[in-house]
């Protein structure tokens, strides 16, 4: 038996992170066993469902919130009949600049208060000391910090050197109550900020959307491989994305980390779990036009209905039956497939609702505080 992973996203903007208008990015898909694809294949061709230009497009087919039974409807049946797996990420945008600005700022090459022993530590202890900063900085925000950064990445061929240093001038502002974190940013010279100017315009930066997304698609392609290594599977996968996605970089990066790996790495990610890495049997990535693959279609449309839901769900406050549905089905039936890269704050929310209270007692300042006692030099 062969595995196939068909991606697509929702709610991609480019390089406007800090775009209010559309708030989240969802990135993911279906993961479906070779076998089955000529039944889904003949199943969604028999849906009574409009196609825009002869193809399922969750932005015309979920337009003014509508048609969310008829996806709930697919969603049951691909599970339930076809043995199929969605995987997806979560994202606020803003909070995804956010972290850059911490891996940016935070980062022990530039800022030389931090031990470079952040680089090599306890993942689990690095993730929650980037992800506390990266909540408290989009939690208190009330000096453009955000907007101003991501002014700097999608023009950072014509920003000057005095925007950098009003942006450091900014977080000092914004973290001056957390004397440590606040010391820490004193120490930057000229020389660092220009230094930062001159990364972004390296190759690697060139398409900001994609090194902002990398530990986000990352993220869930570890969740993928261990998925499969928890349950055992060891046959041959292939991985299809959207052609008109842009993202070469990052398939390029998953083929250089993840493709073929003859020794499986194990990584402790908290006291209480172990996660692991590498793909033993990916046998191809490849692009595909979405018009002619209706498994990339599907994918759009999990995509696109989960950006609807969870942003009703964040801004409103509201649970309907769907939102209801789809997310207590994930949790009781898949569990942890899903990866929300969002503040703490809305993370409790979400929790509260559908049953994991690990963050109820998590405060970011305390773990800023504790954490920066543990990596300051």
């Amino acid at each position: 038996m062969s595995l196939e992973l068909y991606i697509d996203e929702s709610g991609n903007t480019h390089t406007n992170w800090a775009d209010n208008s559309q708030p989240y990015f969802i990135y993911g898909g279906w993961l479906i066993e070779s076998s089955k694809k000529y039944e889904i294949e003949s199943y969604c061709n028999n849906l009574n469902i409009s196609k825009s230009k002869g193809e399922l497009k969750s932005s015309s087919i979920f337009k003014h919130n509508k048609n969310y039974s008829i996806f709930i409807k697919i969603f049951s049946d691909m599970i339930c009949k076809y043995n199929a797996i969605p995987f997806f990420n979560i994202c606020n945008k803003r909070y995804l600049v956010s972290s850059y600005i911490v891996e940016t700022f935070f980062d022990p090459y530039y800022n030389s208060s931090l031990n470079y022993e952040i680089l090599s530590s306890n993942i689990y202890m690095i993730s929650q000391f980037k992800q506390s900063l990266a909540s408290y900085i989009l939690l208190n925000d009330k000096y453009n910090i955000i907007d101003d950064f991501s002014e700097v990445i999608q023009n950072k061929n014509n920003i000057d050197l005095n925007k950098m240093i009003n942006i450091k001038d900014k977080l000092m502002e914004l973290f001056y109550d957390i004397k440590i974190v606040y010391n820490s940013l004193t120490n930057f010279s000229n020389l660092n900020l220009e230094d930062m100017l001159e990364s972004f315009n390296k190759e690697k930066h060139v398409q900001f959307f994609n090194s902002i997304l990398l530990p986000v698609m990352s993220s869930l392609f570890m969740n993928l491989t261990d998925y499969l290594h928890k349950k055992n599977i060891k046959d041959e996968l292939y991985i299809y994305y959207d052609s008109l996605s842009k993202y070469e970089n990052f398939f390029k990066y998953v083929e250089e980390n993840y493709w073929n790996i003859s020794e499986i790495k194990s990584i402790k990610i908290d006291p209480n779990t172990t996660i692991s890495l590498g793909f033993e049997n990916l046998k191809s990535i490849k692009p595909m036009d979405s018009k002619n693959e209706i498994l990339i279609q599907l994918s759009d449309l999990l995509c696109g209905f989960t950006y609807r839901v969870y942003r009703n769900f964040i801004e409103n406050k509201h649970i309907d039956n769907n939102i209801k549905y789809f997310f207590e089905f994930i949790k009781n039936n898949i569990n942890n497939l899903i990866i929300i890269n969002e503040d703490t704050e809305n993370i409790k929310l979400f929790y509260k609702i559908f049953g994991n209270d690990t963050l109820k007692n998590y405060n970011d300042y305390d773990v800023i505080v504790n954490y920066f006692n543990y990596f300051i030099k």
